[in-house]
């Protein structure tokens, strides 16, 4: 897992704006260690991306997980198989679950890391 801090004053609902912080399964974590900001990326079947977000930096939970899965190729062609899910704090229920929708849209800006927002890189 690779975990990755980021912060702002208060949650707006925009998961990129709110303190949390950021965990890969290792089938993702290999290929954003080697990811270059003007090389194409693509992660393999079964990668994992999970956003921890956190309002403040004393809350002890999370509000709530936002998972990017790399699915079977023809799971969603316009996502290049990414499936998006918004979880419970706790992991326990989805409250949201996408291929192409909300969180797609704004990860197209990524095309060329396939769709993967990468901090500090």
């Amino acid at each position: 897992m690779i975990p990755e801090k980021t912060s702002a004053p208060a949650d707006t609902g925009n998961h990129d704006l709110s303190l949390g912080f950021v965990f890969a399964n290792s089938k993702a974590a290999a290929i954003i260690s080697e990811m270059k900001p003007d090389a194409p990326s693509e992660f393999p079947v079964g990668a994992a991306i999970v956003r921890e977000r956190r309002i403040s930096e004393t809350q002890s939970t999370a509000v709530s997980l936002v998972v990017m899965i790399k699915r079977s190729k023809g799971f969603s062609e316009p996502t290049s198989d990414w499936e998006f899910l918004v979880l419970s704090g706790n992991g326990k229920e989805i409250i949201r679950r996408e291929t192409v929708g909300g969180c797609f849209t704004c990860h197209t800006s990524q095309k060329n890391h396939d769709y993967v927002f990468t901090y500090g890189k």
